[in-house]
């Protein structure tokens, strides 16, 4: 019983830090130019933030929900090479490639968990498959890895806090 209760709180804990940056990251506009003249750069200033402007443009259109996406795919799109895409990544949103996908695809399907009661009735699979995975270990190790609970710990909470069900 007490670890059943201990497990709760930590899911309830988990739960309540992922609405505040939730609501973080929605009050944040994201940069369209960056000063790269700080950080280890091969690109002039000006196809940095050429770059920069038509990944953010990519990202509104959900670029990412594309199952076999990969960083050549994307560096197709945006008319560059991997090596300059890769660095953009690696350099402004901190991360390698598939880890930038990844906190994309984990970041919508938990707004639209948030959002939206249908989605909340979707089996992992189902939500896997929208969010542009493989196959659904893969989504829910990414979930549980940036929201710090499982997506049906997540969409429980959700539920219970809309008086949606149990």
């Amino acid at each position: 019983m007490f670890f059943r209760w201990q497990n709760e709180k930590r899911i309830q804990e988990k739960y309540n830090e992922l609405l505040a940056k939730m609501k973080s990251d929605a009050e944040q506009k994201p940069a369209e130019k960056v000063d790269f003249k700080l950080k280890n750069s091969k690109l002039n200033e000006e196809k940095a933030n050429e770059l920069l402007s038509k990944l953010t443009a990519l990202e509104r259109e959900n670029f990412f929900l594309e199952k076999s996406m990969t960083l050549n795919k994307l560096s197709i799109k945006l008319k560059t090479n991997t090596t300059y895409l890769s660095e953009i990544i690696n350099d402004y949103k901190g991360c390698n490639f598939n880890t930038y996908l990844n906190q994309l695809r984990i970041s919508y399907i938990t707004q639209k968990l948030y959002e939206d009661k249908l989605w909340r009735k979707y089996s992992t699979n189902a939500l896997s498959a929208e969010a542009g995975f493989t196959n659904k270990s893969k989504f829910s190790k990414a979930f549980y890895n940036r929201n710090g609970l499982s997506p049906i710990e997540f969409i429980r909470k959700r539920n219970k806090e809309l008086g949606d069900g149990v």
